[in-house]
């Protein structure tokens, strides 16, 4: 019989254990990389779902933002315009012309206007901030304002700017339209996005 000393089958014994448990330390050591590594890409997942909403947010307040801004300007515009209807009324029901033109001057220097108009019903440019439009058609210039509407309305113009269309009424009829072309302002934050 072959007997083997016990210090020689200890000793294999101790090879053998050395090598398993190297191995479980390997193991050990590539599943923690694996968990670590899960549990990062997991964070990255996270952070980008965070970044994207968080984006998202941003970009829906900048645009609820920016419509507030434009409702504002539309809804000064109006204020500005109950005034300025009641003064050129008060000067078209007397044919004072020259008064309106006086009016409309000072408004285009000092508002950084780009143009105001006085439109008779027939569509014909009374009195303007740019001369050379006087007595022609308004509609031959601005095709796209309606210069016909009862009520006081701002509307976007095709190349970025904005008219404001104000009624003139008399007692039992329209006298006239004022219209005033603004440029658009951008909401301020609009660039930033």
């Amino acid at each position: 019989m072959d007997t083997m000393e016990p210090s020689s089958r200890s000793a294999g014994f101790r090879r053998i254990f050395g090598k398993v448990l190297v191995i479980l330390a390997l193991l050990l050591l590539a599943g923690l990389a694996g968990a670590l590594l899960y549990v990062r890409s997991a964070a990255d997942r996270q952070l980008k779902q965070l970044v994207s909403s968080q984006r998202r947010e941003r970009s829906d307040l900048l645009n609820r933002s920016a419509e507030l801004y434009r409702k504002v300007q539309r809804e000064g515009i109006e204020r500005f315009s109950i005034p300025l209807s009641w003064a050129v009324r008060k000067e078209l029901m007397k044919q004072n012309y020259e008064q309106i033109d006086d009016y409309f001057a000072e408004l285009a220097r000092k508002d950084s206007l780009m143009g105001i108009f006085l439109v008779d019903s027939l569509g014909l440019v009374k009195v303007a901030s740019d001369r050379a439009l006087l007595e022609s058609s308004f509609s031959g210039r601005y095709p796209s304002i309606d210069f016909r509407q009862e009520k006081i309305a701002v509307s976007p113009l095709p190349d970025g700017k904005e008219a404001a269309v104000i009624p003139i009424m008399g007692l039992s009829e329209k006298l006239g339209t004022v219209v005033v072309i603004l440029p658009t302002r951008q909401f301020p934050l609009e660039e930033v996005k």
